[in-house]
């Protein structure tokens, strides 16, 4: 029997070259799927305009092919925990989901994500969902490649041929070159006397050379037009980098407001991308007072890290006001409000260099941190087991990329990093996913100390991380549908209580 199943992990062509090579399967046709808008481009998909992912669809006989094998498969080529990334590629479209068609294939997959989950600390981020739509992408991507296919060849072609006429063009007046300069200098040093031969036949040799010279830098020009149109291209590309003019205007404060120090307040927020036509988050509004912890939970895509995002101005509100110490961040200049935030990104970033110097990173309204500092933020980020063991401690080198350090000690760094600082306003978008339950429990009961005068919002998957938050907002499909404690909400929200269920026991979560 002939069944369909949609797969989306990243990049549809990596995943549509993977699954062809399997016997059982009958066809498969890259799309977007599970979006807002009908018949969307790519540009806009790209950008995360109209919330589709890219999507795999998979046809195969079932007497050859089981789903729970494709499901296998699927969970072998993606990394299942990471929130809208799949390798290189990031954004809403590159999140991972399991779409599917028959209901009766719902309890396969469900039982297949259980297993898998099993395997991981973190909960899993890839959306299980019946598909809603689909839309074939592959005529626009064959068009679009054609056509740069078309013009890539005729450009080389015209190049290989130029260079093909030039290059035995410019042998031949060079070997023609050569021997006139030896005909005529055998002449010249035949009929002169013995004093001049010497200095005649340095002279042919010198002459020779620099001849050669000549000669081989009108091949090199040759090969220089050749690589002009990639160059072209590389200036094109990084001229439109360049030329964009950022809409975020930067204000002039560059002072607190007495009172108001880390108090961070969302007053009927609204957002939504450009040239979108829906919204990302509607009406939100809550406020974080100094010494709160607030925590932000939902399903994947209900925009937890786009609303704190807005914080430190990666974008502009598009309705309502955010308030950073009673002033609205948009009259803020850039540099001070960066200066009273500590952001960790989910994905931590390092640069070559020592830990040292990595965890030193720019600097705040404190000024940089000394050294007393640095092992404070590495005790207090739980890295100093690690970092204890290393032959130089705080001068161990790192790699560009933290590539010779794991994914739970970068996250570490990160948060040192952040630490050491000393901001008024703390922001962990989803920072402690990489941790073991142990180390995220002992971090967070050593980070509430220190910060107990500073405001901290995270973002997190897992219930654990935020059960003693002050303050839980809970988002779905960019609402707040939830604000409270951890009891309350198990009283009275729904969705806080379906993901806190979907993660431990209800025993776990009454003694909790």
């Amino acid at each position: 029997m002939i069944k369909t199943i949609y797969l989306a992990g990243g990049c549809f062509w990596g995943v549509q070259h993977y699954f062809d090579q399997f016997d059982g399967i009958l066809k498969t046709m890259v799309g977007y799927a599970n979006g807002k808008t009908q018949n969307p481009e790519y540009k806009d998909v790209k950008a995360g305009l109209t919330g589709h992912a890219e999507t795999l669809e998979i046809q195969y006989d079932d007497k050859m092919i089981s789903l729970s094998k494709i499901l296998d498969l699927y969970f072998d080529i993606i990394d299942p925990v990471s929130v809208n990334q799949q390798g290189e590629d990031i954004g809403i479209s590159y999140r991972k989901g399991i779409y599917y068609v028959e209901k009766t294939d719902l309890e396969t997959i469900q039982s297949k994500y259980n297993e898998i989950q099993k395997k991981y600390d973190s909960p899993l981020a890839v959306e299980v969902e019946p598909m809603k739509n689909f839309f074939n992408a592959e005529e626009y991507q064959e068009e679009k490649f054609d056509k740069v296919n078309t013009k890539l060849t005729n450009q080389q072609l015209f190049n290989q041929k130029a260079f093909n006429f030039l290059s035995p063009v410019m042998y031949i007046v060079m070997y023609f070159l050569t021997l006139a300069i030896y005909f005529i200098g055998a002449i010249l040093i035949n009929n002169s006397n013995l004093s001049d031969k010497i200095v005649l036949f340095g002279d042919m040799i010198v002459f020779s050379s620099y001849a050669m010279q000549v000669i081989m830098a009108f091949l090199m020009l040759a090969m220089i037009f050749m690589m002009l149109p990639r160059a072209e291209v590389c200036a094109k590309r990084i001229n439109e980098v360049l030329d964009t003019k950022s809409t975020i205007k930067n204000g002039t404060i560059k002072k607190k407001m007495p009172g108001k120090e880390g108090t961070v307040e969302f007053k009927n927020v609204s957002f939504k991308y450009p040239d979108a036509d829906e919204y990302i988050l509607e009406n939100i509004s809550f406020t974080a007072n100094t010494g709160e912890t607030v925590a932000f939970i939902g399903s994947t895509g209900s925009g937890k890290s786009t609303l704190i995002n807005l914080i430190p101005r990666f974008y502009d509100v598009t309705e309502g006001e955010v308030l950073v110490d009673g002033i609205n961040v948009k009259e803020y200049d850039e540099e001070y409000l960066n200066n009273i935030i500590g952001y960790v990104p989910q994905k931590a970033v390092m640069f070559s260099g020592s830990i040292l110097s990595n965890i030193t990173y720019g600097k705040s309204i404190n000024g940089k941190p000394n050294k007393d500092k640095v092992k404070e933020a590495i005790k207090i980020s739980q890295a100093e087991e690690f970092v204890s063991k290393l032959k130089d401690k705080e001068k161990s080198h790192i790699a560009q990329g933290g590539t010779n350090v794991s994914g739970g000690q970068k996250q570490r760094l990160s948060i040192a990093r952040t630490i050491a600082r000393n901001p008024e306003i703390y922001i962990f978008d989803d920072s402690f996913s990489a941790l073991d339950y142990k180390t995220d429990a002992t971090l967070r009961n050593e980070l509430k100390k220190y910060t107990k005068n500073a405001t901290s919002l995270i973002v997190a998957q897992r219930i654990g991380t935020i059960l003693n938050a002050d303050k839980i907002i809970v988002l779905d499909k960019g609402k707040c549908v939830g604000i409270g404690t951890h009891k309350e909400l198990m009283k009275k929200c729904k969705v806080y209580k379906e993901i806190a269920l979907s993660q431990v026991t209800k025993e776990e979560l009454e003694n909790a």
